[in-house]
């Protein structure tokens, strides 16, 4: 990476800049440029100065030398006076930088740009001592420009050894950094995928206008408010909305991934919405391994790492029910409901879940158990070497399978107790070290993660195991053994060793590692770029006339007033979003979108070697393209099928969206008095219809987060007689006091699994919504562990792994009615809702809020209701382009009426039928047909195009808008580099639409006239919920909608699903 020294408090600029800066101070640097000598190295002195000075923040003041240089440069370029830059020939001032390699005005200019050698500055320097004036003659005086310069070169002249110095630490530094990311690589080649991140592309926005921490002027962020009280100290001041609360020290999205209304609405990549998060696997393919980066971790100096502190709401008592213990507050009876937020009431209760009453579930089910016991001793963050041993001896055992026909039966059941026994250790420390408050368990949690995923990396590429596979498989008897959920498993596991490379010979087998881990290395080179602020848009004031947003529009105009110079907007800002959305004239909104679309060569080379190195990979494998070996095991099974469904979307799809756009030109039309119907620009789209936020379809009261649970507890009981119910937290079993924790009681079943809720935001924490699977239902009494340790004579061995054994006995239950114990799953609902305080009041949802609840509790239903003999094929673990079926379901269930009904308390919530949704966006079937479209870019981007040596991203991109777009593509731009879904959803980009497609049939076909209707209900939960991924999916739809047709998945049923009618009041962007 070249040298870019930043301009900021916090960095310590070299002397070369430093020195320049002093020349600048020294002499006047404006009489410079307007003087009549023309000096072609001092350009390229200033040019550098400007290029090394790259605006490193959004905030205007902090950066005033260098963007009044750039201003001045660009104006003093402009003018017909002679300046510095005056070229006689062409009789006119040109740009310092055509002799560059880049543009500065352009989407080029950056590090390249930079010398970053010795012998260049050299070079440089030679060139200006050569071309230095003359001394002048006795009795006359130097002009400022030969004063400057004779002062420059006497100045660089002595810094030579001191930026000799800094270029060699430099060289240092930069040879640490790769040497470290090779390490990291040569690591991470071999991970399992640990999750599973399904965050979805972005439709609309769902930005609250209110929201401060997008204002571009404001320096120094706000504390958060430290007067939040335990759960029944608060006297209700009344509702308040949920606004986030800028805190110090918490990360804060990046403004350059908001959306502009320019930008094609993807979501913003790893940033707002993590999304599910899917369990380790053993054998998963090498370059399915990281679906995206790293997320933040929370950290913070003032958490602790015991959760002594945590009120329990609810504690046993006795065995005859439970107690509602909080600071003095009444107890409540089983049979009770907890209701909360009622305002005005002293002692009203905002956090505790208002649960339905249910029958006392003594003696069903088992005792919660705590999950980490931070109060002392040793944990299971601490002492993964028990597992670690305990599986080398399940490894030993199943490599020698084939040596006895009953090995060889339970071959399949112990290589997925392998898999679960690591996954038990690696899952909870995915999610210590993105949760828990406390620095020290977050590095102990991550190096427990990186030994165990070191050790499951070997075992993906165990050709011994692979071998036994592939015995239980090709042995008749066997085969014929196995049941549904045994067979899906274990082809599961084959294919994943597969996609491995592990049946490569040896040659082959290294250059597979090498190509995936130069692929994770452009996987997150391609993320980086893909977040980085683009350069900023240069606008006139008087560009902005009649904004409007009166507000903003006075305090921009304000801004340029006082600083007598154009106004530099960035990209994704608020003030981009504002122009985007209110500046009539046409010219500053095309300037924004033109920025926000840039792209520099590097970040363009750098997307187009990760295409073409997924290409050769998949080549090497026998695949035809990286799309032909990803779609596999998906439900399209085949780029052509995929590119069946999203032709039969977009001819759906598309009258809709021209009505749209005729509108749009409409508008336009009587905006500019042109003639009838105008071509609508990218730079259109925000000013004539912009975006809205989600809101309800009727008019709801303030929704406290306990009565969003009661709606969703009255639902689930409804539809699957499913409740559920606040339970007590023993001491250190949580990592922070906020946490809750839900049991998941069936009616019939007892308690079927656990739900620990973190919802609200704290300092550190990573922002958006998460659901961590921390614990795979599967079946424990067949097990036959004693088989595992029966070569072991070492007294001390046993006693190691005896640690783990206690460790995976938790949360067992047999299931009345049903053949075995079962381990029942636990997962981890992550959200950031604003923190009830005395002065805010109780927590209030934004309907945006509520949406993405709904949403995360479809995949924890899922999760719970998934219950499987096999932990590989348990709840969400299942394809791609299936698993958000639930959760985006969910979301349609809040388009009824009779559903918002169940929010209602005390039965008199005015819920009327609305003959249409309140909220509709005119523009969103404008933005489904864009999303169609970027799902077939990333189709071709990973068809065998990739590997042509023409092939062209920014040209494929083109070209595919010019065909099927229905908003102009714009030349010069390239949004492509910003398309981050390309690399943790590569080829499965269409994923959300097809969902969203078959959860719209579903929700017309069995809830949309009684949503509440249970035997619909049980038929969802029999034919999808329950099998998690152990049963074809295209199988469970064709039985849930009665489409015996559809079974078999051919692409002639992916082509039906394109015609089924996509439900747009639904789905809005951001969850997964």
């Amino acid at each position: 990476m070249d040298w870019i020294p930043q301009w900021s408090a916090h960095t310590v600029i070299p002397d070369i800049v430093a020195t320049l800066i002093c020349l600048v101070v020294q002499t006047s640097f404006e009489d410079a440029l307007l003087a009549m000598e023309a000096n072609p190295v001092m350009t390229q002195i200033l040019a550098r100065f400007v290029l090394n000075l790259r605006p490193q923040t959004r905030n205007l003041s902090s950066d005033v030398i260098s963007s009044t240089l750039a201003t001045l440069l660009q104006e003093f370029m402009k003018t017909n006076e002679r300046t510095v830059f005056w070229n006689e020939g062409m009789r006119g001032n040109l740009s310092p930088f055509d002799d560059m390699d880049c543009d500065f005005w352009g989407a080029g200019w950056g590090i390249k740009c930079v010398s970053s050698t010795l012998d260049e500055y050299v070079a440089l320097f030679k060139k200006l001592k050569e071309s230095a004036p003359p001394e002048p003659k006795a009795g006359s005086k130097r002009t400022k420009l030969e004063a400057g310069h004779a002062a420059l070169v006497k100045m660089l002249e002595g810094r030579l050894p001191t930026i000799e110095a800094e270029l060699a630490r430099i060289q240092r530094a930069r040879k640490k950094i790769a040497q470290r990311n090779m390490l990291i690589a040569q690591a991470e080649v071999r991970e399992t995928r640990t999750r599973r991140q399904t965050t979805r592309p972005d439709y609309a926005y769902l930005n609250d206008p209110d929201e401060d921490d997008q204002d571009e002027y404001k320096y120094q962020e706000d504390e958060e408010e430290e007067d939040h009280l335990g759960d029944d100290d608060f006297q209700s001041d009344g509702p308040s909305t949920s606004r986030r609360v800028t805190t110090e020290g918490r990360r804060r999205s990046s403004r350059a991934k908001k959306p502009n209304g320019s930008v094609p609405r993807t979501m913003d990549e790893w940033g707002e919405w993590r999304g599910e998060r899917r369990s380790a696997r053993l054998g998963a393919p090498s370059d399915n391994q990281l679906d995206g980066p790293p997320p933040k971790r929370a950290r913070t100096v003032e958490s602790t790492a015991s959760s002594v502190d945590v009120v329990s709401p609810i504690v046993p008592s006795g065995g005859n029910g439970i107690k509602l213990k909080m600071n003095g507050a009444a107890a409540i009876k089983p049979t009770e409901t907890v209701v909360e937020a009622v305002a005005g009431k002293k002692k009203s209760k905002f956090w505790v879940y208002a649960v339905e009453p249910i029958q006392s579930s003594a003696g069903i089910g088992p005792t919660a158990p705590a999950e980490l016991d931070q109060s002392g001793g040793t944990s299971a963050v601490d002492q993964y070497h028990s597992t670690l041993q305990r599986a080398a001896l399940l490894t030993k055992r199943i490599t020698k399978a084939r040596e006895s026909r009953e090995e060889l039966f339970r071959a399949v059941k112990n290589l997925d107790r392998l898999s679960d026994m690591l996954c038990g250790v690696i899952d909870l420390a995915e999610l210590i070290r993105n949760a828990h408050p406390d620095p020290n368990w977050v590095q102990s949690a991550e190096h427990v993660y990186d030994k165990m995923c070191e050790f499951m990396n070997v075992l993906n590429t165990h050709v011994e195991l692979s071998d036994v596979l592939r015995a239980v498989l090709s042995d008749p008897e066997v085969a014929k053994s196995l049941g549904p959920e045994a067979k899906e498993t274990a082809l599961i596991f084959l294919r994943d060793f597969e996609k491995s490379g592990i049946n490569l010979p040896p040659a082959q087998r290294t250059q597979f590692v090498s190509l995936s881990s130069e692929i994770l290395l452009l996987g997150r080179q391609f993320l980086n770029e893909a977040s980085a602020a683009r350069p900023p848009a240069i606008i006139k004031p008087s560009e902005l006339k009649g904004l409007k947003d009166k507000n903003m529009g006075t305090r921009i105009q304000l801004q340029a007033r006082f600083t007598q110079r154009d106004l530099v907007v960035y990209p994704g800002s608020l003030q981009a979003q504002m122009i985007m959305q209110s500046a009539p004239q046409e010219e500053p909104r095309r300037k924004v979108y033109m920025a926000a679309n840039s792209s520099t060569p590097e970040q363009i080379a750098i997307l187009e070697r990760l295409l073409r190195a997924r290409g050769e990979l998949a080549q090497l494998v026998g695949k035809e393209s990286f799309a032909h070996m990803t779609l596999n095991d998906k439900m399209a099974k085949s780029p052509e099928s995929v590119m069946r469904f999203l032709e039969a979307l977009m001819e759906h799809t598309k009258p809709y969206a021209r009505n749209a756009l005729r509108a749009l030109s409409q508008r336009k039309r009587e905006h500019l008095n042109t003639p009838p119907y105008p071509t609508i620009q990218a730079w259109d789209r925000d000013y004539y219809c912009p975006p809205e936020p989600p809101a309800p379809p009727v008019s709801l009261p303030p929704l406290t987060l306990g009565t969003v649970f009661m709606g969703l507890s009255r639902l689930f009981r409804n539809l699957y007689g499913i409740t559920l119910r606040l339970t007590a937290i023993a001491p250190g079993e949580v990592w922070h006091s906020d946490v809750r924790k839900l049991e998941v009681v069936d009616e019939n079943l007892g308690i079927i699994g656990w739900i620990y809720a973190d919802l609200f935001s704290r300092r550190g924490k990573p922002s958006g919504a998460a659901h961590y699977t921390v614990a795979c239902s599967r079946r424990k009494d067949d097990d036959d562990e004693a088989r595992d340790l029966q070569n072991v004579e070492d007294e001390s061995t046993l006693n190691v792994v005896q640690l783990s054994r206690e460790f995976e006995a938790r949360h067992h239950s047999r299931i009345p009615g049903e053949v075995g114990i079962f381990k029942l799953p636990v997962v981890v609902l992550e959200c950031e809702f604003t923190r009830p305080s005395i002065s805010r009041g109780p927590t209030i949802l934004a309907w945006h809020e509520v949406l993405t609840l709904f949403h995360e509790m479809g995949h924890a239903m899922h999760s719970m209701i998934g219950r499987t003999e096999y932990q590989n094929v348990s709840g969400t673990r299942c394809a791609t382009d299936f698993v958000e079926l639930p959760s985006i379901l969910m979301e349609h269930f809040l388009n009824s009426p009779t559903v918002l009904s169940l929010f209602d308390l005390n039965g008199n919530l005015p819920i009327h039928q609305p003959g249409h949704h309140a909220h509709d966006d005119p523009c969103r079937s404008i933005d489904t047909h864009t999303q169609i479209l970027l799902a077939a870019l990333d189709q071709i981007y990973h068809s065998p195009a990739a590997l042509s040596p023409s092939f062209s991203s920014t040209e494929t991109l083109a070209t595919l808008y010019g065909a099927r777009g229905l908003i102009p593509h714009v030349p010069g731009t390239s949004w492509q580099t910003q398309f981050g879904h390309l690399f943790g959803y590569g080829a499965t980009y269409y994923s959300y639409l097809f969902d969203r497609a078959i959860a719209s049939r579903v929700w017309r076909k069995l809830f949309a006239h009684d949503p509440l209707n249970r035997d619909m209900g049980e038929k969802y939960k029999n034919e999808v919920l329950r099998y998690g991924g152990g049963r074809d999916p295209w199988r469970m739809v064709s039985a849930l909608l009665d489409a015996p047709q559809m079974e078999n998945g051919d692409p002639e049923a992916m082509a039906e699903v394109g015609r089924w009618k996509i439900e747009d009041e639904v789905s809005v962007p951001g969850r997964h």
